[in-house]
């Protein structure tokens, strides 16, 4: 009898159950959005944004709005919105790889697919979370296949 409470006592501290799936942990993740501002300094050389800003010398914003999602085993998809100081619109002369990691795992998921939809707007599609627990999302922003800056936001499911 005393294993019994032992066992019970060490599932019941472990946070939330897996089994159970209340609609208090699924609105909980409701209208997540993300927000990083992050500048290039370290970019060797000049390279303009698509105003004609040296990106080296500017902070930009960059938001994620997620549009499906965040969910389990299913297509999950964000949009990531980048602004200059003054929030305007723009387009990076550098590559966005985005990707997803489970540090606690030691594993993530992707690719993911990324889609410009228009100047300073993002879609990032075909994203799936295999599993509950903290995630990294993680955009890298590359020129050369040199990582340039990144920007990591936390996530549990």
């Amino acid at each position: 009898m005393k294993l019994f409470f032992v066992i019970l006592f060490l599932f019941s501290g472990c946070g939330d159950s897996p089994l159970l799936n209340t609609e208090s942990a699924k609105k909980k993740n409701e209208n997540i959005q993300f927000q990083s501002t992050v500048n290039f300094s370290n970019l060797r050389g000049t390279q303009a944004d698509s105003r004609g800003n040296d990106v080296s010398k500017n902070e930009y914003d960059i938001q994620g709005i997620w549009q499906i999602g965040p969910n389990l085993n299913q297509e999950n998809k964000i949009i990531i919105l980048i602004t200059d100081v003054d929030g305007n619109r723009i387009d990076l002369p550098l590559e966005i790889k985005p990707y997803i990691w489970m540090p606690d795992m030691g594993h993530g998921s992707f690719p993911i697919k990324v889609t410009r939809i228009e100047t300073g707007l993002i879609e990032l599609s075909e994203i799936f979370f295999t599993m509950g627990g903290y995630w990294d999302f993680i955009l890298e922003f590359q020129s050369n296949d040199t990582i340039i800056d990144e920007v990591k936001w936390p996530l549990n499911l």
